[in-house]
This record gives C-alpha cells, sequence and structure tokens, in this order.
C-alpha cells in the first residue's frame, strides 16, 4: 500500500512540476501566436467587406481604376471615413500598382512595383501583414504603432481593376492580448505552486480515502446483493429486455414461470418465452413502449402460460435519454379475473332481479287498471261512463304496449332500418309535446352546418325523448335543459369504445339533482332510477339504441349541480361531401306545451239496486296511495262507487301531508 502510495506522489508531483514549465512556454509559443493569427483573420475579413462597401459607394470596379475614377466627395470624406471604420490609413491602386487615393496625399502617384502586389494581389488575392511598432510596412514606410496592412484585390469577372491597401491600429488590441498572456501566465505559476501543495496534502489524506473506497465497494457489493435478493423474492415475473426484445435478466419467478429456472445466462426473444412465438402478439405492450416512450399495460388469456395474465412494461433510457431497452412485469392474474366473473355473475343477477321486478310491478299496474275499469265498464249504466272506463282501459293496454316495446328494444334482436336523417328534426320532434317536460325552459345552440346520420328516425327519436324526459324528470320544480350539437371527428383511442371517424355529437345538459359517483355505474341499468318519478328504462332503452347504430353514450355528472349527457352517432359520409345539412326552422328559446285544464269528474254513477250485478254499499274512509294515477283513478272510482269516500295520494310524503 505504502509502495502505491509513493508512486502516485511522484506521479502527481512530475504531473505539478511538468505543468509549472510546461504551460507558461505553451501559453506563450502556442496561445499568443494562434490568438495573433485569429485577430489577423479577423481583421483581413473586415478588410474586404469595408472595401468591397467603399467600392460600391464611391467607385465604378467594372472597369480598371484610373485617375479620373476617383470621386471628389471620397477625397471630402476621407478623414470621417478613417474615424468611422477605425483606420489608420487608406489607399486606392490602380491596376498598374499607382496610387489614386490616399489619405495621406504625399503617397498619390507613387508605384507600388513590390512582388506581393503583382503576383499575389493582381492575381485577386487579399495580402496581409502585421507590421509591429517602429518596424515597416510594406511599402519601406516606418510606423509608430502596431498595424496590420491589407491589400484587398477589386476584381470583375477575373480582372483585376485595382485594389485597396487599408491599415488598422492594432496597439491596443495588442498591448491587451500581451497583458492577458502575462497575466494568465502569473495565474499559471500560481496555479502550480497550488498543486505542488495539494500533492503534498492528498499524501496524507491518500491513505483514509483508500480505505473509504474499499469501505464504498464493500457496500456497493451489498447493495447489489440485497437488490438481487429483492429481484427474486418477487413473485410477479420480471424481465429486463434489450431494446430487441432480447431478455437480458430474469427473475426467478419469471425463470419459473416460463420454463428457464436452469439456464445460467438467458437468451431469446421475450416473445419467445412468454407466448411461444416467433413475433410479437397483436396488443403487445413493449411494442407501444417501444414507439411512445411511456409505460404501457395490456390483458390477454395466454394460451402458452394457459392462464391470464397483465404485462406492464417500463422504458429504460440511458443518461443521455435514449431509450436502451425494458422493463417488462408480468402477473398472474387469473385468480383475479374468477373473482370478477363471479362478482359479474353476481352483478347481473342482481340487474335481472331488478328488472323482473320492475317488469312484474310495471305490468301488474297496467292489469290492475285494465281489470278494475273493464269492471266498472260492467256496472255502468250510462254509455259515456262506460266509454270513459273502457277509454281508461285502453290507456292501460297502451301503457303496457309501450312498455313491452322498451323491452323489446333493449332485447339484442331487431336491426335498426338505416337511412339519411336529419339530426336537427330528430331533435325538434323529440322536444315537442312532452308533458313531463312542461316545467323546464329549453335553449339551444345548434349550427347549421351539422351533418347529416344514418340511423332508423323512429329508434333515434325514441331515444333522444328518453334522455330529454330523464332530464326533465331530474328537475321536479323546474330548471334549463341546454341541447347542443356539433360535428367531431374522432382519431382511434381517443374516446373508448368509438371507432376512429366523423360523428354528430348531441349534448343534453340539465340543472338537475345530479348522479352520485357510485350510482353512475349502475344509470343504464334496466329499473334503475334516482329520480322520484322515474322508471329506469329511459336510459336503458336509449343507450340500447345508440349503440345499435354503432354510436356511444357518455354521461358527466355533478350530485346537485346536475348531468350532461353525450350521445354521438356516426356521420354520413356520403352527406360530409355532399352538401351540409340545411337547418329548416330556428329551434325556439323554449318548447310551448299546451296545457289542458282536466274538467271536474262526473259524480261515480249509480249502481243497480237489485240484481245479481248489484254491490254492497259501504261507508267509510280510505287513503290511497299509489304512484301511478291511472292506478289511483281507476281503483278510487271503484272504492267511490262502494261507498267509500277516497282521498288519493302519489307518494307517502302526500299522503302524511
Amino acid at each position: 500500500m505504502t509502495r502505491r502510495l509513493t508512486i502516485l506522489f511522484i506521479l502527481m508531483f512530475l504531473t505539478a512540476a511538468l505543468a509549472v514549465i510546461a504551460l507558461p512556454i505553451y501559453n506563450t509559443q502556442v496561445v499568443y501566436p494562434k490568438f495573433t493569427r485569429h485577430f489577423v483573420q479577423n481583421v483581413e475579413s473586415e478588410a474586404i467587406r469595408i472595401s468591397r462597401h467603399l467600392a460600391l459607394m464611391y467607385l465604378d470596379t467594372d472597369k480598371p481604376l484610373g485617375n479620373n475614377s476617383i470621386p471628389s466627395v471620397l477625397g471630402e470624406r476621407a478623414e470621417d471615413i478613417k474615424q468611422e471604420l477605425g483606420l489608420w490609413k487608406m489607399k486606392i491602386f490602380s491596376p498598374t500598382g499607382e496610387v489614386l487615393f490616399s489619405t495621406s496625399p504625399g503617397d498619390i502617384g507613387k508605384i507600388n512595383k513590390r512582388t506581393y502586389f503583382h503576383q499575389v494581389v493582381a492575381r485577386g488575392d487579399p495580402f496581409t501583414k502585421v507590421v509591429e511598432k517602429d518596424a515597416q510596412t510594406l511599402e519601406g514606410q516606418t510606423v509608430t504603432y502596431d498595424v496590420v496592412e491589407t491589400y484587398v484585390p477589386l476584381m470583375s469577372n477575373g480582372r483585376f481593376n485595382g485594389a485597396f491597401e487599408l491599415y488598422y491600429d492594432i496597439t491596443y488590441s495588442t498591448g491587451n492580448l500581451k497583458a492577458i498572456i502575462s497575466q494568465t501566465n502569473t495565474m499559471l505559476y500560481g496555479i502550480s505552486a497550488v498543486l505542488l501543495a495539494a500533492v503534498f496534502l492528498s499524501m496524507f489524506k491518500a491513505r483514509g480515502a483508500l480505505k473509504e473506497q474499499r469501505l464504498a465497494e464493500l457496500e456497493t457489493a451489498q447493495a447489489r446483493r440485497d437488490w438481487e435478493d429483492t429481484f427474486n423474492t418477487i413473485t410477479d415475473m420480471i424481465t429486463i429486455h434489450d431494446d430487441n426484445f432480447n431478455i437480458i435478466n430474469a427473475n426467478n419467478a419469471a425463470r419459473t414461470g416460463v420454463g428457464i429456472e436452469g439456464m445460467k445466462r438467458i437468451t431469446g426473444k421475450c416473445y419467445k418465452h412468454y407466448h411461444g412465438m416467433e413475433g410479437p402478439p397483436e396488443g403487445c405492450p413493449s411494442c407501444k413502449c417501444r414507439v411512445t416512450g411511456k409505460p404501457a399495460q395490456f390483458e390477454m388469456f395466454e394460451p402458452h402460460l394457459g392462464r391470464y395474465i397483465e404485462i406492464r412494461t417500463i422504458p429504460r433510457f440511458d443518461a443521455g435519454g435514449y431509450l436502451i431497452g425494458l422493463i417488462h412485469i408480468v402477473r398472474d392474474i387469473t385468480d383475479r379475473k374468477k373473482m370478477e366473473t363471479e362478482a359479474r355473475k353476481a352483478s347481473n343477477l342482481e340487474s335481472l332481479g331488478t328488472m323482473a321486478g320492475g317488469i312484474a310491478h310495471d305490468f301488474n299496474n297496467a292489469l290492475t287498471a285494465i281489470t278494475s275499469n273493464l269492471f266498472l265498464a260492467k256496472t255502468m249504466k250510462g254509455r259515456e261512463d262506460v266509454e270513459k272506463r273502457l277509454g281508461a282501459a285502453q290507456k292501460a293496454v297502451d301503457k303496457a304496449k309501450g312498455l313491452a316495446g322498451k323491452l323489446l328494444t333493449f332485447s339484442k334482436g331487431g336491426a335498426p332500418l338505416m337511412e339519411r336523417a336529419n339530426v336537427m328534426e330528430f331533435i325538434k320532434e323529440s322536444v315537442s309535446n312532452l308533458n313531463e317536460c312542461e316545467q323546464a325552459e329549453f335553449r339551444y345552440e345548434m349550427h347549421d352546418d351539422v351533418w347529416a346520420v344514418r340511423a332508423d328516425k323512429e329508434l333515434m327519436r325514441q331515444a333522444l325523448q328518453n334522455i330529454i324526459i330523464n332530464a326533465c324528470e331530474s328537475m321536479p320544480l323546474g330548471g334549463t335543459v341546454d341541447i347542443t350539437t356539433r360535428n367531431i371527428s374522432v382519431s382511434q383511442g381517443e374516446l373508448h369504445p368509438l371507432e376512429a371517424g366523423h360523428y354528430v355529437r348531441v349534448s343534453v345538459t340539465d340543472s338537475g339533482m345530479g348522479v352520485s359517483e357510485e350510482n353512475m355505474d349502475k344509470v343504464f341499468d334496466p329499473y334503475f332510477s334516482t329520480k322520484p318519478n322515474g322508471h329506469g328504462l329511459g336510459l336503458t332503452t336509449a343507450y340500447s339504441i345508440v349503440n345499435k347504430h354503432s354510436g356511444h353514450i357518455y354521461i358527466t355528472s355533478t350530485p346537485g349541480q346536475g348531468s350532461k349527457v353525450d350521445i354521438y352517432m356516426p356521420a354520413d359520409c356520403a352527406a360530409i361531401e355532399d352538401a351540409r345539412t340545411t337547418v329548416q326552422d330556428a329551434a325556439p328559446n323554449k318548447v310551448e306545451v299546451e296545457t289542458v285544464t282536466e274538467q271536474a269528474e262526473p259524480p261515480p254513477p249509480a249502481l243497480p239496486e237489485d240484481g245479481e250485478d248489484a254491490l254492497r254499499l259501504s261507508r267509510g274512509n280510505v287513503l290511497l296511495m299509489d304512484d301511478e294515477e291511472i292506478i289511483r283513478d281507476s281503483v278510487g272510482t271503484l272504492l267511490e262507487c262502494l261507498g267509500y269516500e277516497v282521498t288519493s295520494a302519489c307518494d307517502g310524503s302526500e299522503a302524511i301531508a
């Protein structure tokens, strides 16, 4: 250990000593010349740019420059140009080398016969030289500044027409650069000294650091063993994959589950081990995870394993954020699926029991009304009274018929008769003449360009009417019902379970009592209702009808604030291309429903006093309570015929009031 530390110390000392010697030399011999060359290149580029700019402003560069080529304005603005462009001197040469213009008038007329001018500049290449203070320029003049002397040729179609010579004063810039290099050297010496001191200090701390490193290695090894123990004790089948479905690691549950517990090194594709296939199965979450870079999940029955499994995939990224593989988690959910199946059976039986009870109740009410009114009709003498009782019986028959129709619609049988239909007409026809909505105020937001749909008009009218009645029944004290229409384009997977395509959305929003969270899953169950006057078949029937049209119904609700029902109906694609649906009549702000004031019923007819049809008259008061008006009417009339005084109530609250 000591020898290793000594060698390490010597290497560190030599490195610091080398830095003390080499860095200043490198700074002076390499960095400074590079900075100077870079500076000169920038100055040369600036000189070329300025020369071309001045040539365009003051000279005609399409022909060789001569004595008459220099405008007088250039001489007038010479000093201004020098100050604006930061120049020390500026000259303009003819193609022969004669000085045509100079900010130093004594230079005009002189001829540059130097080789660089005629063999470099005259051939179209710039020529630049750095002239230090008290040295001579290319033309043999001694300068009192550090300058950069640059010749810029003026070319036209490959012909040399003259040249600019620009002198830049770089005394200030070179002075700063030399000062920076000097300061850098001083700083490097200081850093090197600190580095040497650090080497000696590190010698004392190195032994303790090595000991800590050894402890850290032991802790890392223990942490890895702990991770492996945890990894292998998880009962889910976990495998780690590369980005090409190859398994690179697996826990014990996965090894046992796919039958590879004896393999030390796992090879092969995940779909081969888990599914016994030569490629990923349909719905593979690993494929989705690779594409999206996000976790994915999928449930399926896997025949290869003989069980229901839940597959979850989590992406793995490197430090640069690139996908390098997946964590693949498989959970056996066979028992859970069995429990869900049993729970579903129990729920179905509960719904079936509720529906059976509701059907029995509704048909029993209808039969009671029919038999009561027929019995009363048999006892009546007057034709008008008999017709009234028979009419009441007919109403009960019609109600039973309507109930049967709803049940048939709810059943799977009977495909809808599809034809092009106007949604606006559905809404207008569905809202008109709804006695259940007398206290509701309707508001509309319907657009003229709403697409037509393919639908069975009668069925869709029934579905919309059921939904609107449901909204009105949720507001027993009155309220507002908003009906809106929209054209909606749905992409695949955007709205489950709708397929991708064009739809017309009809939204019915009420301000009623709303539906609680625990009841949201039951709103489409037959005979389920939370409303005082609801029967529980309206939404069930509407849901069945819309589904038969390849549409769907979505419900959102806030208890105490109201509910919103969104009906999505597939648009008629041909209608979208042909023309926009035209709204015939604007929807009214409120649907007016005619109110009919019922006339006071005549006193019950007298019953025959004698004969086998005579009834025994009784006396007393009877409180009759039933939620069906037709039952209250027929049974109440029968009791009154028997001599009783009848008080009717529709519910318990009214009965005790």
